[in-house]
């Protein structure tokens, strides 16, 4: 039963994200830009960025999925969409019949713009404009993109890639969004803009949005989305290679180690840290050793400082392990108050 409740919760964290550029030149410029643009935006459509009101339904089914593209993060000209993936109740992802938007740009006029049909490829982690979909963006008339199943779908997640072809143009992303089902209204609010990168998680990409909590379809769920599996594969890879780092020994002469180092152990310990071992259980990763070594490489600002609140170790069992002052060693370890 435990066992249970805690895939429950482990999966509902996974899915627990819901939701709710301009010209090319100079990055600063163009940002500026795009902020001064998102005020405008939501006043010519009279929003007020408050759908707290709304009350997502659960499962809604039908065959015609609308989305109305209201605003953007900024871009007057175009707005644009990395990709959309749709679940239904069974976990599976929805079966497409067609995709259309009723407001597409002219390739031969403007290359980079990509036929909608790009919002459903799968190559969703990207920013190669060929991969994208964009098209221009009147304030006055929002963009629609209609996707049409083969049959009536009862859908249990949407995510919604936004715009990601770099820091800048993600401006272009859509901001406020409405999505409806056969003619009813499954969900306004503000979609979250993406940052410009690939390598971070979806989070920041986008938006998940759900239509049902229950356990079992968001574990079928979990079974066939492929994203958040490659997503998670990614982040254990890094765990792995992170902690199959511990077996070398960090280069403490290296001189791009300015600020200093920490290390909990005793001097004459300095090599034991070489034994550490890892392995995995279950969902955890478990490490084991006796030299904890950590370097603080950089801070966010300060010219001649750096510190920390505090750190804990938690062992197998999640409860926090004893460590005490006299086992902690540093090597800058200067009268701050000096």
């Amino acid at each position: 039963m435990e066992d249970d409740l805690e895939k429950s919760w482990h999966t509902l964290d996974i899915y627990s994200r819901s939701g709710r550029m301009g010209p090319n030149g100079d990055i600063e410029k163009a940002l500026s830009l795009a902020t001064e643009n998102l005020e405008l935006n939501d006043e010519a459509n009279g929003l007020d960025n408050d759908s707290s009101d709304f009350v997502i339904p659960e499962l809604p089914s039908g065959r015609a999925l609308v989305f109305k593209l209201l605003t953007t993060w900024g871009d007057p000209f175009y707005v644009g969409l990395n990709g959309i993936e749709v679940f239904t109740d069974n976990g599976s992802k929805a079966n497409v019949e067609s995709i259309v938007a009723d407001f597409d740009c002219d390739i031969s006029e403007t290359p980079v713009c990509a036929l909608p049909e790009n919002l459903l490829n799968g190559n969703n982690r990207t920013k190669d404009e060929t991969s994208l979909w964009m098209t221009k963006f009147d304030i006055d008339s929002p963009v629609v993109v209609t996707i049409n199943f083969r049959e009536d779908q009862s859908i249990a997640m949407i995510r919604i890639w936004n715009y990601n072809k770099s820091r800048v143009h993600a401006a272009r992303g859509v901001r406020q969004l409405e999505i409806t089902l056969d003619d009813k209204l499954i969900f306004k609010g503000e979609i979250s803009r993406a940052d410009g990168l690939c390598e971070t998680n979806s989070e920041s990409l986008g938006d998940t949005i759900l239509f049902t909590m229950d356990d079992a379809i968001l574990e079928a769920i979990s079974e066939n989305d492929v994203s958040m599996q490659d997503e998670i594969k990614g982040s254990v890879g890094q765990q792995v290679e992170s902690l199959a780092s511990l077996n070398r020994r960090p280069s403490t002469g290296d001189p791009s180690l300015i600020l200093g180092t920490a290390s909990i152990a005793q001097e004459n310990h300095e090599e034991s840290h070489l034994d550490c071992q890892f392995s995995c259980e279950g969902d955890n990763m478990i490490v084991r050793g006796k030299v904890f070594h950590m370097e603080l490489r950089d801070n966010w600002g300060c010219p001649d400082m750096i510190g920390l609140t505090g750190f804990q170790f938690l062992g197998r069992d999640g409860h926090p392990l004893a460590v005490t002052s006299s086992m902690l060693q540093c090597s800058n370890p200067n009268n701050v108050n000096k």
